[in-house]
C-alpha cells in the first residue's frame, strides 16, 4: 500500500526533536502524493525554492491533529499553494481515517487542497470523505505526540516548531544525517502569492499536471 517515503526533521525551539518518516499511498492517490513529494524535495522558481523546509507546524489541536505546510509564509496565515498552481481537487476518498498517524490534506471545503497537511493524533472518523488521506506515519510518532502536547487553548504552538529539513527516502540509499542537536535559524526566502501566480505552472521543474 505504501510506495513512496518522505521524512520531516522537526525542531522544537532551538532543539532537534527527531525525524518523522511518512509512507505515502502513491498508487491510490498519485496526484496528492506527488504534490507532497515535490514540496518535500523543494523546487526552484527563479531564485526561490518553494517547499516544506523551514516551514512551521502552525496548528495543534490536542488529541485531534497537528498541521503544517504553509509554503508561502510558513506560518499558517495563508492557505498555501500546490505544485499545480493553486488549489487542486479532492482526488478520491478511498483511504479512510483509521488511526493516529494518518497523513491527510487540510482544506477549506470541497476541492480546495493546496500544500497544507495534517497528521492525526487519534482516530478521526468524522474527517473521512471530507479530507483526502494519502499516507501514514511509519516512524517518529513519538515526535508527533510531543508536538501534540505543545498546543495552546486556541490551537497554536506554545513554542516555535519547524521542519528543519525534509526530503524523499530512496530504496538502496542511506538516509541523510539528522541535523545537529542545537539548531540555528536558517529560514529560506519565501514567495508571495502574487509572485507565485505570476509564473506559469509549466515553467516549474518537476511539476505534474492534474488530469
Amino acid at each position: 500500500m505504501v510506495r513512496d517515503k518522505c521524512y520531516l526533521d522537526i525542531g522544537i525551539g532551538n532543539r532537534y526533536a527527531g525525524r518523522v518518516i511518512l509512507g505515502l499511498y502513491s498508487d491510490t492517490v498519485p496526484l496528492t502524493c506527488e504534490n507532497f513529494v515535490q514540496l518535500c524535495k523543494g523546487y526552484r522558481i527563479k531564485e526561490r525554492i518553494i517547499g516544506y523546509q523551514n516551514t512551521n507546524i502552525h496548528m495543534i489541536k490536542s488529541g485531534c491533529a497537528i498541521a503544517g505546510g504553509d509554503v508561502l509564509d510558513g506560518t499558517g496565515r495563508t492557505r498555501g499553494l500546490s505544485i499545480y498552481g493553486e488549489a487542486f481537487p479532492d482526488e478520491n476518498f478511498e483511504m479512510s481515517f483509521l488511526r493516529d498517524g494518518d497523513l491527510a490534506m487540510c482544506n477549506w471545503g470541497k476541492n480546495t487542497n493546496s500544500s497544507i497537511w495534517m497528521i492525526t493524533l487519534s482516530q478521526q472518523k468524522a474527517f473521512t470523505n471530507h479530507h483526502v488521506v494519502f499516507g501514514t506515519v511509519m516512524k517518529g510518532m513519538r515526535v508527533v505526540r510531543e508536538i501534540g502536547e505543545l498546543g495552546t487553548r486556541v490551537g497554536r504552538p506554545a513554542v516555535p516548531i519547524r521542519i528543519v529539513q525534509c526530503g524523499v527516502l530512496e530504496d538502496g540509499k542511506d538516509p541523510p544525517p539528522p541535523p545537529s542537536a542545537e539548531l540555528e535559524d536558517d529560514s529560506a526566502p519565501v514567495m508571495t502569492e502574487d509572485e507565485f501566480r505570476s509564473i506559469s505552472v509549466s515553467n516549474k521543474p518537476g511539476t505534474v499536471q492534474p488530469s
